[in-house]
């Protein structure tokens, strides 16, 4: 899954676009998402919000948050900031590699031992716990405007944190005004 991260990332920097993706500087978008996140050990689908703030027609930050349902007596919470370099393919659809840190918060409830690929220390409580992890984020993504006000992208991005990192599928849906 690495391998084919760093390969899709190598040959999205190679690609020469030409077509301009016209945003006006200063610009935002905001928008909801729906997520998918998973790993050998634990699954979860979550929902979130993003802000994305454009700095140029290129580069932009993207602020955004996540909860993941509860799965297997496992849920998390992340939030945290990508930068985003779109590479235009056409007018209207555009290509970008991600990069950012986050914070993740992992909830397991009523367990005696963590799921097998969370490493957290229970010590003598046995109920409910909580870890919090710094993450980082890399990725792609892709997005096309239905209109000069209206987009629609997909991620793909992979949380790195100590005992719980995982690749995280994610599709929305922005307003950019």
């Amino acid at each position: 899954m690495k391998k084919a991260l760093i390969l899709f990332l190598m040959a999205v920097s190679c690609v020469s676009a030409h077509a301009q993706l016209k945003v006006d500087f200063g610009s935002y978008a905001f928008g909801a998402t729906a997520s998918y996140g998973t790993s050998s050990n634990y699954t979860n689908l979550g929902a979130g919000l993003v802000v994305h703030k454009f700095f140029s027609d290129h580069f932009r930050a993207a602020v955004y948050g996540n909860y993941f349902f509860e799965n297997k007596k496992v849920s998390m919470f992340d939030f945290g900031a990508d930068f985003h370099y779109v590479f235009p393919l056409t007018k209207q659809m555009g290509v970008y590699p991600l990069v950012g840190l986050g914070y993740t918060k992992v909830k397991m409830k009523d367990v005696i031992a963590p799921p097998p690929g969370v490493l957290v220390d229970l010590g003598d409580d046995y109920g409910d716990e909580e870890e919090g992890r710094i993450h980082a984020n890399i990725g792609a993504g892709y997005e096309y405007y239905l209109s000069p006000s209206f987009k629609v992208f997909g991620e793909v991005k992979y949380h790195y944190a100590k005992d719980f990192d995982r690749p995280v599928f994610t599709v929305g849906a922005a307003v950019v005004w």
